[in-house]
C-alpha cells in the first residue's frame, strides 16, 4: 500500500506490524503478507485496540483458507459431499441428494 499510493504522508505505520493508519479518514489498514501473496483489507476502524483485533481475525482467516483448493472442480466437491452423507438413513440421503 505504501509504495502503491502516490504521497506516502498519507499513510501512517502503527507500532503493530502489518498495520497502517490512512491520515485523511483516520482508518485502519491491514497488509498481511501470506503464502507469497500480499494481502490488504480496510478494517472499518479508526480505533487502534479494535483494528489490532481485526488485524488478528484477518490473520486467522487467512491461515484458515486452503490456496491449494481454489481450482476444485463442482464434481470434486460434489462427490466429497456424497461421501459426508453415507451415514445418513435412505430418505435423508435422498432429500440430501436432491440439492
Amino acid at each position: 500500500m505504501l509504495s502503491d499510493m502516490p504521497s506516502n504522508a498519507q499513510w501512517t505505520k502503527s507500532k503493530t506490524a502489518c498495520l497502517y493508519r490512512y491520515n485523511p479518514t483516520s482508518q485502519y489498514f491491514a497488509r498481511v503478507r501470506f503464502g507469497g501473496k500480499l494481502h490488504r483489507k480496510k478494517l472499518g476502524t479508526d480505533d487502534y485496540q479494535l483494528a489490532r483485533r481485526k488485524l488478528a481475525d484477518f490473520r486467522r482467516d487467512l491461515g484458515r483458507t486452503d490456496a491449494s483448493l481454489g481450482n476444485t472442480s463442482l464434481a470434486e466437491v460434489l462427490s466429497k459431499y456424497e461421501r459426508t452423507i453415507g451415514g445418513l438413513s435412505a430418505s435423508s440421503q435422498k432429500d440430501k441428494r436432491a440439492l
